[in-house]
């Protein structure tokens, strides 16, 4: 099965020196980095280059799933309301308040019974705003309230105020000859800043849990890889969390750099991993095929013995 992704970097790249007055770049730039300003979201995920989402996939879903969704794409992406949400107020980031313009809310007699968005909502908005995106009245009092947490926050507030540019998508080659990419929030003259969303009320005491769930300590060490290749002092990602609950806590937040390191050898180890089974064309889990011994945690043993 054809596995070649030997493309280039990006068909809209530009070479760096023509970003020159972007971004800060105190060391020698990777010969193979390169820039991108104003590509399409589309264009930037259809792109060849393993992004940390991949790699992530690889390592907490298995190399089956890996294949099935990334190189067979046999396994569509998937879709959620927080993941609408949270592009709804990354765009909000990247524009201000210009962003309350794009959007539109139906009455509250077009949405059904349980106030979500249906056929009558939709027909309003074809109707009478066409150009703007269609939200409910109920996701539309969040954001503001998203927001005003935002802007009430200095640290955050000073990170947008200093951004030099928004959703640059930056590639390069490893070492060992890997095309990867990534795509900042985004940059001030010398700091990456990424937005999340979460479902945690108290941000300091329990964000470390998603942290690890969705591996974002992975993504840090992943945009540092980028930074340096993009001639950057390789700094920790400066991540602005938003709870999605009442009453909305916003924190700006780095990331132990022990936890960074960790993250770091996950994504060796899955670029490992991808490069042999490339070169195989096998894709199977370990062990398929053989007859073992169900793992049982430790503790769970020891209760039942």
């Amino acid at each position: 099965m054809p596995h070649n992704l030997e493309e280039d970097l990006a068909p809209s790249s530009t070479s760096w020196g023509s970003q020159v007055r972007v971004l800060h770049r105190p060391l020698p730039a990777n010969p193979t980095a390169t820039i991108s300003a104003g590509e399409s979201n589309d264009s930037y995920h259809s792109s060849a280059g393993w992004s940390k989402s991949q790699l992530w996939d690889h390592a907490s879903r298995g190399p089956q799933y890996f294949y099935l969704r990334h190189i067979a794409k046999s396994i569509r992406p998937e879709e959620s309301a927080a993941l609408s949400h949270g592009s709804l107020l990354h765009r909000w980031m990247e524009v201000g308040d210009t962003f309350f313009s794009e959007v539109v809310s139906a009455p509250e007699e077009m949405l059904t019974e349980t106030g979500l968005i249906g056929k009558k909502a939709r027909q309003w908005a074809a109707d009478n705003a066409p150009d703007r995106t269609l939200i409910s009245a109920r996701e539309l009092r969040q954001i503001q309230r998203e927001v005003e947490a935002i802007k009430n926050h200095s640290a955050a507030m000073e990170l947008i105020e200093a951004a030099a540019a928004h959703e640059l998508s930056i590639r390069w080659r490893s070492q060992e000859g890997d095309l990867l990419r990534c795509r900042p929030d985004l940059c001030t003259e010398d700091l990456w800043v990424d937005l999340k969303t979460t479902r945690e009320m108290d941000i300091l005491s329990s964000f470390w849990k998603s942290v690890l769930d969705y591996g974002y300590h992975a993504q840090d060490a992943h945009y540092q890889s980028g930074m340096e290749a993009v001639g950057m002092e390789a700094r920790p990602l400066r991540f602005i969390v938003v709870s999605t609950m009442p009453p909305h806590q916003c924190h700006v937040v780095t990331l132990p750099q022990e936890l960074v390191a960790e993250g770091r050898r996950i994504i060796a180890k899955s670029l490992a991993d991808i490069r042999v089974r490339m070169d195989l064309d096998y894709w199977m889990p370990d062990q398929h095929g053989e007859v073992v011994e169900l793992p049982v945690p430790a503790h769970v043993l020891w209760r039942n013995t």
